[in-house]
């Protein structure tokens, strides 16, 4: 019809478009463009299914929403997208030649809006991203890649040879919606590393996470992949079984006999069962010969190794058997972890080269401490430190010259070196470590009274004022080898870097419980309520009153060992919020860090204690990036929604405007100046040595940044 009434292409696009302008300008007469979506997609019936669940990951996603073609994919699915993520992008690409690329945002509750404009080239971008990835790479590697993303780690990446050889072959499913990509998505978010096959592309293909949370990709031919591997149809993910997991992908794991840090169906010569096997002790190849270069030697090979009295303890389901046997070698005996087949509990084992292995190990409840520890420390502090602090024993070097060595990181220098770093502590004993982003100086030293064992201190700027992490590491503390020992970095006497942790009596602990720095004094009736209340503060009041401080779902985060003052806050926080956070080690256990909720009425518990850990470990790895003040602003008390007039609606000023106009302040300005500034102007500076880095608040009083 349109060819014989002579409509060229040009023109009905041009028809098109008129059409759709006034079909906007109805819609929103005060000149908003909106679009309102079909009545199917607003009032879809609830899809909520694994196979929807897995197929909405695996769509590209931008700015944390999943970008969605509205002609193509179904209302439901749209819809639950949207209960999901509270808002989806959607988009149509062109038909017609002078169509252009078309996207809207569609929250919860609301009609579709158009995609702000500099949204639209970078949305367009990111779709193109996927395809020609998943045209080069193949559909594993565009779904994991530009799919939902994972969380960031805060944790150096696995190398390519740890992913290969640590890591189980998972078949990749064919389909966008097998419900097998929420299992490997849960292996890989808490594992940090998988392996899939893909039949489709004919290449396996290893995945890691890198510390901000992105995927990156190694391939493989198939068959020179697998060879010498274990690779059978029970390698598949079972079915449904990822649905009750925990964010880590170990509880449903361990329900299913699946061994812990290893992926399903791991190798039977990776578990405690084939271990324990070996009554006359684990040597199968009795040519085996010791590690050569002596203790050079066995400092390469062990370095960064968890070591508990000066032995390897090492996971059986991420250690080779050529590895176990070599560590007995080596060692004699060592400590092996793992999960046992339907047990949900790591066990510890202690193998020998030549007797019986004992099982349990002696101290196995000590020696869990110890590698939760270090995995913890790991998280907080990267691979490295934790290297350093929990791997092989120093051997101090007689005679050795005594100058302290200088090691800098940051840009422009190449990363730190576990063997430089450690050759420095066995020749004089100490070495820092300077970060030229930051500003930061760590002093690592040699603990005279354990030799071997390492110890670390933060130089800083006093007016910095958070709980940091020091480690060390005691054999003569006979209940206890590892603790950690919150500290304030202002304070002279925290500079003492090790001290024996006495064995006092239960009379002396409960009087401790009761002193304000210690948390047991907050949840057992020791902290009481004003009477009468303090009268509660302005948001603008309290936001300034408690700028300095950590704050989790609104309420303010107290370390009443770092801060004396914490009662009287903790006085006004009552009078403030329905409660607040208190975190420390308790007095009975010093190895245990504790996060409690004190609320109005003398309630507390523990409810959430550990998101609130990790909210503090994210702040602090924050900081590092971009300073205490950026810490303090993004994870402190917030700020109130940006207030639009009746003539212009609030705009968040662009990066570009920061950098120019907006005022600059040094770092050391109180952070109730810093909050109000920020507040007051939407947008500021803060300055630490040649670092700028700019802050600007959204409608949503959200906090963004930039480093400049």
């Amino acid at each position: 019809m349109f060819r014989k009434a002579s409509f060229r292409p040009s023109l009905l696009s041009a028809l098109v478009c008129l059409l759709t302008w006034v079909a906007i300008c109805i819609a929103s007469p005060m000149g908003a463009s909106t679009l309102t979506p079909r009545t199917e997609a607003a009032l879809g019936i609830p899809y909520e299914n694994a196979e929807a669940n897995a197929y909405i990951q695996n769509l590209p996603h931008y700015n944390q929403l999943p970008m969605v073609h509205e002609r193509i994919e179904s209302p439901e699915l749209i819809r639950l997208a949207q209960s999901q993520y509270g808002a989806v992008y959607l988009y149509h690409n062109p038909v017609h030649q002078n169509e252009r690329f078309s996207s809207y945002i569609y929250r919860s509750g609301q009609r579709a809006t158009r995609a702000p404009h500099d949204q639209v080239a970078r949305l367009q971008s990111k779709l193109t991203a996927a395809r020609t990835e998943g045209q080069q790479s193949g559909n594993a590697v565009r779904w994991l890649k530009h799919g939902r993303p994972f969380r960031r780690t805060d944790m150096s990446p696995f190398s390519w040879k740890e992913v290969w050889d640590g890591s189980q072959v998972l078949r990749a499913p064919s389909s966008q919606d097998s419900v097998d990509w929420l299992a490997i998505r849960n292996i890989l978010q808490g594992q940090r590393r998988v392996v899939l096959a893909d039949a489709a592309s004919q290449k396996t293909i290893a995945f890691r996470l890198n510390a901000l949370g992105q995927v990156e990709s190694d391939a493989k031919d198939m068959v020179r992949a697998l060879h010498r591997r274990s690779f059978t149809s029970s390698n598949d993910v079972p079915s449904r079984h990822i649905l009750k997991t925990n964010s880590d992908g170990s509880k449903e794991l361990f329900k299913r006999g699946i061994p812990f840090h290893a992926g399903p169906s791991a190798p039977q010569s990776q578990t405690l069962e084939f271990v324990l096997s070996y009554h006359q002790g684990f040597i199968i190849q009795h040519n085996l010969a010791p590690t050569s270069g002596g203790v050079a030697g066995l400092d390469r090979k062990w370095a960064s190794t968890l070591h508990f009295r000066e032995h390897p303890v090492l996971d059986v389901h991420t250690t080779s058997v050529g590895d176990l046997e070599q560590a007995v070698v080596d060692y004699d005996y060592v400590y092996v972890y793992g999960t046992k087949q339907g047990q949900s509990e790591p066990s510890i084992v202690q193998i020998f080269r030549s007797r019986a292995p004992i099982d349990p190990a002696p101290n196995s409840r000590l020696l869990r401490q110890v590698i939760e520890q270090s995995r913890r420390y790991e998280i907080d502090h990267g691979r490295l430190f934790r290297a350093l602090i929990d791997g092989r024993p120093i051997q101090r070097i007689a005679g050795a010259p005594a100058e302290e060595r200088v090691f800098f990181s940051g840009q422009g220098h190449p990363p730190l070196d576990l063997h430089a770093m450690r050759a420095a502590l066995a020749t004089s004993g100490s070495f820092r470590v300077e970060n030229v982003n930051t500003g930061d100086t760590f002093h690592w030293t040699l603990n005279h009274r354990n030799l071997g064992s390492v110890v670390a201190e933060l130089a800083h700027d006093v007016n910095l004022r958070h709980p940091f992490v020091k480690r060390t590491s005691q054999s003569d503390s006979s209940d206890i080898d590892h603790h950690f020992k919150l500290l304030d970095e202002a304070d002279p006497a925290s500079h003492q870097l090790v001290k024996r942790m006495d064995v006092e009596r239960p009379r002396n602990l409960m009087k401790r419980a009761w002193e304000p720095q210690n948390v047991e004094y907050y949840s057992h009736s020791g902290f009481r309520e004003p009477d009468p209340p303090l009268p509660a503060q302005t948001m603008v009041e309290r936001s300034k009153h408690f700028a300095n401080q950590l704050h989790y779902e609104g309420e303010p985060i107290f370390f009443p060992a770092e801060d004396p003052s914490t009662p009287a806050k903790a006085e006004q926080a009552i009078a403030n919020h329905d409660g607040f956070w208190v975190v420390g080690n308790l007095v009975h256990d010093r190895t245990r860090t504790v996060a409690l909720r004190i609320r109005r009425g003398g309630r507390s518990g523990a409810d959430g204690d550990q998101k609130v850990l990790r909210h503090i470990m994210s702040a602090n790895a924050f900081e590092m990036r971009y300073g205490r003040a950026g810490k303090f602003l993004k994870y402190g008390p917030g700020f109130p929604p940006r207030q639009s007039t009746s003539f212009r609606r609030y705009k968040v000023p662009s990066w570009d405007k920061v950098g120019r106009k907006a005022e600059e302040v040094p770092h050391t300005t109180p952070m109730s100046v810093i909050w109000e500034k920020l507040h007051q102007n939407n947008m500021l500076v803060v300055k630490e040595g040649t670092n700028r880095v700019g802050f600007a608040l959204d409608q949503a009083g959200n906090v963004l940044h930039h480093a400049f």
